[in-house]
């Protein structure tokens, strides 16, 4: 082997326990009907509206606001353009082809990770938390099972020096950030982790061979990525948005939103096993390394500095969601796994613990629901605006079939005092300016302003409150008049004409 990694001896290879599988569809099963039942999350509307307006002609960061790589809104766009009108019909679709792609990842770990398969793949069915988030509609659970593949690739290609398994691995990374730039971080900490293996049992010319067929295949996709991002005049800002932006946004503004160690403690609370079985493995597996102790494995060193790495960076996040979890979940779970195989009494206690958390896996499924009431306010204004008509909604209340007013279509009050803090004069100039000329030309009809969400407010609110009445039907409405309002609020003309003259 390349690495000197155990391989399981046919007298250790652990089974999985009779239920396994039958459990493993089951979860499959409850998730795809959780996928139709549950409400939305702020992101998953944000990405299908930005999907939305690809079909509709417009470029990302160009003609509307958007800070994430825009390969996700490509590929979704036939599924929108398919479902136009039809909103719960293309949530479901997404959310199911996500389902799919977390069902191969499984698999692919039950396939790839040798004798802690089992094992890992238990300790992440009992992990409500990384289901939810695994099937939501954003860049990260593709960018994650990307991650994963590329991970189990690459941990093969340490046990049998293929070329091919290197390959792979590269291209899944590629592929992984050219979905989400995280994708990069997660390719830089593998390396690291394997240099730093090599450092003590000194494979220095295969670490050296593999991580430059990886840096090759990971290149092709990320290329092709750009070069279509400049072909379409959209690399500039691209890299602003995506880069400058969000280095400012998530690691120096201090605009904390939530602290990471609830974050943490509410996953630790979702699956404690999981993350206390990983930690303690990877805090295990850094002390043997610096002991020089053999059993320091290059392929648990290469996962712990993965997990340790990315929770480092949550902790300096101003923005550390749960779903960032995401890309640790796999590498934490082998290095648990590893960890409870060791003992078969600690194996017997974890398979019947991860039972009883694949217990409430299912119950969740069932009852889980996030953000209350956000189809009624997008069924309404679905019903009461035309095709043409221009609102300022937020996520996840937006009704995604319908265009906005103008360049800040989300969180527009903090995404705006943010960007003046660091963008180029021309930009602002240019940017700000298509905002206030989208007001102007075409206002929206509707404003929706979220009670206790002033972030999501529009920054130009009080410029232009005085032009909107408040809605009878929806708290927190604001409808347009269609004629101009009097000091007085109301139309000219109308004084004595009664109620209808406001319709």
């Amino acid at each position: 082997m390349v690495d000197g990694s155990r391989e399981p001896a046919a007298n250790k290879v652990v089974h999985a326990p009779s239920w396994a599988g039958t459990a493993f569809w089951i979860v499959v099963a409850a998730l795809a009907i959780h996928c139709a039942i549950s409400s939305c999350d702020h992101d998953e509307i944000e990405h299908l509206h930005a999907a939305w307006l690809v079909v509709d002609g417009q470029r990302p960061f160009v003609d509307f606001l958007e800070h994430h790589p825009p390969t996700l809104w490509y590929a979704l766009a036939p599924i929108v353009r398919a479902f136009e009108g039809e909103l719960q019909s293309a949530i479901l679709i997404c959310r199911l082809l996500n389902l799919g792609a977390l069902v191969l990842s499984l698999k692919a770990l039950q396939r790839s990770a040798g004798r802690a398969a089992p094992m890992a793949t238990l300790l992440l069915l009992g992990s409500w938390l990384h289901l939810r988030n695994s099937i939501e509609i954003r860049p990260d659970p593709i960018m994650a099972a990307l991650c994963s593949a590329a991970l189990l690739a690459w941990l093969r290609y340490l046990r049998s020096g293929r070329a091919g398994a290197a390959l792979l691995a590269g291209a899944c990374a590629g592929a992984a950030t050219a979905t989400l730039q995280k994708g990069a971080a997660f390719s830089v900490l593998l390396l690291a982790g394997t240099f730093l293996a090599a450092s003590s049992s000194h494979p220095w010319r295969a670490t050296t061979r593999g991580s430059m067929l990886f840096a090759g295949a990971a290149a092709v996709p990320v290329g092709a990525f750009a070069f279509a991002l400049w072909r379409a005049g959209m690399w500039t800002d691209f890299w602003f948005w995506n880069f400058s932006f969000n280095r400012f946004a998530y690691l120096q503004a201090q605009v904390a939103v939530l602290s990471p160690w609830s974050t943490l403690g509410v996953a630790l609370a979702d699956q404690p096993l999981l993350w206390i079985a990983g930690l303690t493995s990877a805090a295990l597996t850094l002390y043997r390394f610096v002991r020089r102790d053999r059993r320091a494995e290059p392929a648990r060193l290469t996962c712990a500095v993965i997990v340790l790495g990315l929770l480092a960076g949550l902790a300096a996040s101003s923005f550390p969601f749960s779903h960032n979890l995401l890309m640790i979940a796999p590498p934490l779970a082998l290095l648990g796994a590893d960890l409870l195989e060791e003992s078969p009494r600690a194996t017997m206690a974890a398979t019947w613990i991860c039972g009883v958390l694949i217990a409430k896996t299912l119950i969740f499924s069932t009852l889980y629901r996030e953000n209350a009431g956000h189809r009624q306010v997008q069924e309404w204004l679905l019903a009461h605006t035309r095709a043409g008509d221009t609102v300022y909604v937020p996520p996840p209340y937006h009704p995604v079939f319908r265009r906005d007013a103008g360049y800040f279509w989300f969180d527009a009050s903090l995404k705006t005092a943010l960007l003046q803090q660091i963008c180029p004069p021309a930009m602002c100039a240019r940017v700000l300016g298509a905002d206030q000329r989208g007001w102007e030309a075409q206002p929206p009809v509707f404003v929706y302003l979220p009670p206790g969400e002033r972030a999501w407010w529009p920054a130009r609110w009080r410029a232009v409150a005085d032009r909107y009445r408040p809605d009878v039907d929806v708290p927190g409405l604001y409808r347009l008049p269609r004629e101009p309002v009097s000091a007085r609020g109301v139309p000219p003309g109308c004084e004595h004409a009664g109620a209808k003259c406001l319709q």
